[in-house]
């Protein structure tokens, strides 16, 4: 399939958006210097460039910039408005990676002092922009113009990676945690004034609401959870905080013998009156008003663990981990297969091409790409591409190759249009 352009840069893609026919990305450099591009989606003219700056998810465009947060105009790059600083300076040591420090929530060469935390994760709800600084601290924002509403500091994380209304004015958020925590971390707060409501034990995962009450996954500690016990189920009132109702999952009729009955917490999801546990044979499903009952065996041959996309659908390899039959797109919304091929299975397992997917409401569209593409984002219309050092074959090359010398990593990005 040919792209509709194509462009050599030298950078090292992190993070990229498509927001009103742009295409935004930030880069890594040498050093731990970020940068932000931003190019037309349809033709890859480059518009602007804006340095020292990270794009945070969430629409409206918005671009840490220092501790800062900035909302900006696609088109142009301009500043539309400007918060206050939202990051303390940080105690956070940061955490080595590959012999590398974290700056900018990425890696970077060692620092012997602590670096200021900075903003790495946005969330838009309502009339509010949510923001999560490196180190734990969150922020409440007017959307309109960046007022700084309410701050907290509830969790000790390297990053946010969710931000969600639960209803009855609060918020679930939580994100992973190393160094001395090692665990993911969560907590329930207001969403006026960020104050918490219930901060979680590590392992546990805020998997939805039921009438007025939060369902929480337990999966701590390492070592505890396997096949035959793959998590907790916890219901927790988001008024008080108290938990309502508890119960531990041991979806085989019989425990497993030792030798079938791998280590490890299962995979999660609730949907509807649903929950979907999975663990790295079998994927089952419980009725959401009796936990205690027996749950109906969906797959008893699974190939590994599945993975959840966009907290619907549930990616599964059928077979035996090293033979696997096929794969299957499974909508948790309605139990549709929305993928089942072998076609499927080898783009998963092959390191020559890999399989993008577009899901859009009900549907899901993809396209296929070289392995060694290493970022990929979506809108409606088109797929955005990063590739390591690699011809792409387009309609278009757009702009000149980067000069000799520069340093950074040569990627090669690429704008597809979806079928």
């Amino acid at each position: 399939m040919q792209a509709l352009w194509t462009r050599d840069v030298t950078a090292d893609v992190y993070k990229a958006t498509i927001y009103q026919r742009v295409v935004v990305f930030s880069s890594l450099h040498p050093g731990g210097d970020t940068s932000t591009l931003a190019f037309d989606v349809r033709t890859g003219r480059h518009l602007w460039k804006r340095a020292g700056t990270l794009l945070l998810s969430g629409s409206p465009l918005f671009l840490a910039a220092g501790t800062a947060v900035e909302s900006v105009d696609a088109r142009t790059g301009r500043t539309i408005w400007r918060s206050v600083p939202l990051c303390a300076e940080s105690r956070y040591v940061p955490q080595k990676h590959s012999g590398l420090h974290v700056k900018f929530g990425l890696p970077t060469r060692p620092s012997p002092r602590p670096v200021p935390a900075v903003p790495t994760y946005a969330a838009t709800i309502g009339k509010m922009l949510y923001v999560g600084c490196n180190g734990g601290q969150i922020s409440a924002l007017r959307l309109s113009n960046g007022h700084l509403v309410a701050s907290a500091h509830p969790l000790r994380l390297d990053n946010y990676d969710q931000i969600v209304p639960l209803g009855h004015g609060t918020l679930g958020i939580s994100g992973e945690a190393s160094g001395a925590y090692m665990a993911r971390q969560s907590a329930i707060v207001k969403r006026d004034t960020l104050a918490t409501i219930i901060l979680f034990g590590p392992g546990h995962r805020i998997l939805g609401t039921r009438n007025g009450e939060a369902l929480v996954a337990n999966v701590c500690c390492q070592g505890t959870h396997s096949d035959s016990w793959p998590a907790d189920i916890e219901r927790v009132s988001l008024s008080s905080g108290k938990t309502i109702f508890g119960v531990s999952l041991h979806p085989y009729p019989h425990p497993l013998p030792p030798d079938s009955n791998l280590p490890g917490p299962g995979v999660t999801l609730a949907v509807g009156n649903t929950l979907y546990v999975a663990t790295h044979s079998a994927l089952f499903a419980y009725d959401l008003t009796n936990l205690r009952g027996r749950p109906r065996m969906l797959y008893g041959d699974l190939a590994g663990l599945p993975m959840v996309i966009d907290g619907r659908y549930l990616s599964i390899r059928e077979g035996q981990p090293r033979d696997v039959r096929r794969g299957v797109l499974l909508d948790a919304y309605n139990g549709m297969r929305v993928v089942r091929s072998a076609r499927f299975r080898a783009t998963y397992t092959q390191q020559t091409t890999l399989h993008l997917l577009n899901f859009s409401g009900s549907g899901v569209r993809s396209v296929t790409v070289d392995g060694s593409c290493t970022h990929a984002t979506f809108s409606k219309s088109y797929a955005f591409v990063a590739c390591r050092s690699l011809h792409i074959a387009s309609r278009a090359h757009v702009g000149r190759p980067p000069r000799a010398g520069t340093k950074g990593i040569p990627e090669s990005i690429a704008v597809y249009a979806m079928p």
